[in-house]
């Protein structure tokens, strides 16, 4: 599958470098500096946007209509496919930079905080209406719940590190094991327990454990084949946890 990346993260060369991600992706990677206010201005050069009639079988009319997003014609014509965006967390930060700019602040108050989340949130609203698609990747943030016990949610500000996970189909942490030699196996886990509470996955998918390959191929096929032709998909973890290395994966989606 095609894709564009929007790297915020700098992280691209571990996967090769731009020319290798045109190579099996289809397009080189955009560098992204000014936050998701840059990626929204350069996703709606490349969206139409579409007013969809919400219906049903028993009524005639539902008074019901929500607003899509597909990738344009121009676009779709060379062939790309899906969206990936590297990572949310420093493109937040970036977000948050460029309100303090604009508002020229020193320091973020409540009403410039107020302005991040809700931007923050519309951006992955808007994301997450896009007919494609979508990869979204987060660096983890550590905390304790209310009972002292650790915690792993997005690394994220005010209530988008806790609002933003709920439109995405899947929620996977990326986790790192080591042997007794000391070799590594990366993974995701997509159920959730009581340290990564966000973890999911709409659909039922075939695992005992809830613990799976880091390989989009299996993932998004199995959404396609029930009927999600376009799952939107957020990957948390640390650097070096598998989040970039795993788009590569990307390749094999027919």
């Amino acid at each position: 599958m095609n894709c564009l990346i929007f790297d915020a993260d700098r992280s691209t060369a571990s996967i090769g470098g731009r020319s290798k991600i045109k190579d099996d992706l289809g397009f080189e990677p955009v560098s992204v500096t000014h936050g998701v206010g840059q990626i929204g201005a350069l996703l709606d050069k490349i969206t139409t946007e579409n007013k969809v009639e919400i219906k049903h079988e028993l009524f005639a009319d539902t008074g019901g209509a929500e607003i899509r997003y597909q990738i344009s014609e121009n676009a779709s014509s060379i062939g790309l496919a899906g969206i990936v965006i590297d990572s949310l967390s420093v493109a937040g930060n970036q977000t948050r930079e460029q309100i303090m700019r604009e508002h020229r602040a020193v320091n973020m108050d409540l009403q410039l905080w107020g302005k991040y989340g809700g931007k923050m949130i519309r951006f992955v609203q808007k994301l997450c209406k896009l007919e494609a698609p979508v990869v979204v990747t987060a660096h983890v943030d550590r905390g304790q719940d209310e009972n002292g016990g650790p915690l792993e949610v997005p690394d994220l500000k005010g209530s988008a590190k806790t609002s933003a996970a709920r439109y995405f189909d899947i929620v996977a942490y990326s986790i790192v094991s080591r042997n007794r030699k000391g070799e590594a196996s990366y993974s995701w886990q997509i159920v959730s327990d009581n340290r990564r509470t966000q973890a999911k996955s709409r659909l039922p998918y075939p695992s005992e454990t809830g613990i799976i390959d880091q390989d989009f191929g299996p993932l998004i096929a199995h959404y396609r084949e029930n009927d999600i032709p376009n799952p939107k998909i957020l990957i948390i973890g640390d650097s070096g946890a598998g989040k970039t290395t795993a788009l590569k994966t990307l390749s094999k989606v027919n």
